[in-house]
């Protein structure tokens, strides 16, 4: 038997990548100077906390910045992603920093990002619950079963097959036919 400790088992869980679109800016946003990563991060927390807009917010950075609007959209991107990913991690303050740096984000913006996670942490986890997609769920299923019988000048076969209509919360209906052996799998 092989025992793991309860720190192994949260390293397992929370170390999950960094998005593959902050992976990609992580290079440019290690080399900005610790004043304006920090207007990054702040305009980033803004823009997710719902106080600025992503255009106003853009516009102020490639001000900052002196770079491209393309460029700054990119920073922008990436910080943001980064930002999201630092908030839905299980990881709070010191593991949180660690965890980014694990990540191949430099020390100096993963400080930042914890510290503005955890200034407006609550705020900011509504806001990006929000940004997650949500399927519709199931709100009503009816089923009927139909039997179809075949004559034959030998033999005489009746084939069941069920009927299915799900009704699902976004108001979609949708209808579809299975036989009774894929019925018997999804009764299991």
């Amino acid at each position: 038997a092989v025992f793991i400790t309860v720190e192994e088992m949260e390293g397992v869980f929370s170390d999950a990548p960094l998005p593959e679109e902050a992976r990609l800016s992580l290079a440019t946003l290690n080399q900005l100077d610790d004043a304006l990563a920090k207007k990054l991060v702040h305009a980033v927390g803004e823009v997710l906390a719902g106080t600025v807009s992503g255009i106003d917010a853009a516009a102020a950075v490639t001000k900052e910045l002196k770079v491209e609007p393309d460029q700054a959209l990119q920073l922008i991107t990436g910080a943001h992603y980064l930002v999201v990913a630092a908030v839905r991690s299980p990881q709070r303050g010191d593991k949180l920093q660690q965890y980014l740096v694990r990540q191949g984000v430099a020390a100096k913006l993963a400080t930042l990002v914890v510290a503005k996670v955890q200034d407006r942490l609550s705020l900011l986890e509504e806001k990006s619950a929000t940004l997650v997609p949500h399927f519709p769920t199931l709100e009503e299923l009816r089923w009927r079963v139909d039997v179809t019988i075949i004559t034959g000048s030998l033999t005489r076969s009746m084939r069941p097959a069920v009927l299915m209509q799900m009704t699902l919360s976004d108001g979609a209906v949708q209808t579809f036919e299975v036989d009774s052996d894929k019925f018997q799998l999804l009764r299991f």
